[in-house]
Order: C-alpha cells, then sequence, then structure tokens
C-alpha cells in the first residue's frame, strides 16, 4: 500500500527526506511559516525544490488530503535544553511559552484541515513531566475533539 505525506515546518528536513525515503514517494507539499522559520527551511526547500511549498504567513494553505503529515515545530519551550527563565526571556520555558504554539497551531491545522490518517510531531520528553502536563492535556483534547489520539 502507498502511503501519501505532507510535512509541515520542515526545517533542515531530515523528516522529510527520512519520511520521503521509507515511503519510496516524495511528499505532496511542504508548508511553514517562513517569517519564523524561514532560515531554517530553506535548506529542506532547495532540496526539496520541485515540491509545492505553502507559506502560512501569506495566508497559503495545502489543500490536499495526505495520509501522514509530519510536523518539527520547535519545542524550545519544553526543551530541557531551554534555560531562559522568567518574565523577561525571549523564550520562556513551560507550557505557555511561545515557542509551544507552533506546536499546537501546526496539529491543530494538519488534524482540522489536511485530516491524516497519522501525524508525527517532534519529541518534547519534558511533555510527559510535570513541566509539560498542561500542554500535553491541551494537545490531548485537541486529538481527542478531532478524533485522534495520542
Amino acid at each position: 500500500m502507498a502511503y501519501t505525506h505532507g510535512h509541515i515546518i520542515p526545517l533542515v528536513g531530515g523528516s522529510v527526506v527520512g519520511t520521503s525515503v521509507a515511503l519510496g514517494s516524495e511528499p505532496e507539499w511542504i508548508a511553514s511559516w517562513s517569517s519564523v522559520f524561514g532560515a531554517n527551511d530553506q535548506y529542506c526547500l532547495q532540496y526539496m525544490d520541485k515540491v509545492p511549498f505553502y507559506d502560512f504567513d501569506e495566508k497559503q494553505f495545502p489543500s490536499s488530503r495526505v495520509d501522514i503529515v509530519t510536523s518539527l515545530p520547535p519545542c524550545a519551550g519544553l526543551s530541557m535544553a531551554n534555560t531562559t527563565s522568567g518574565d523577561k526571556a525571549n523564550n520562556p520555558r513551560g507550557c505557555s511559552a511561545p515557542s509551544n504554539m507552533h506546536m499546537y497551531n501546526a496539529a491543530e491545522f494538519a488534524m482540522q484541515k489536511i485530516q491524516p490518517k497519522a501525524i508525527m510531531v517532534e519529541n518534547a520528553p519534558a511533555l510527559y513531566s510535570k513541566m509539560g502536563e498542561e500542554f500535553a492535556e491541551r494537545i490531548n483534547t485537541l486529538a481527542q475533539d478531532n478524533g485522534y489520539t495520542m
């Protein structure tokens, strides 16, 4: 059985290339927020230059359904490598860190608009710790509300 795939926030493209090799096919599309991730996404977009790109900042959205969506939004707010804290930190830690909103927004878009059979996301170990509990509950509720399990 052949599976189709699309990618949200590809960053340097390791997941896109890995998924393409595993499935034996190029992605149907790649989408991202160029204003936020453009510098990192450029490597993948150069390598996958024949794959349609949709820029969420420009209100461009993929409309074709795919079986699998991968999304690698940074989990800096839940990362153990993030040592910033406090109200004045550019990228604070914890559930309400602005960087975590891309994880939620990408998952919400995929679940509600693309409706793939599966969504694969970055593994943020702290998501299943006390620090990530609030965010895990929010994303789990989103999944349940849209017919997915986590």
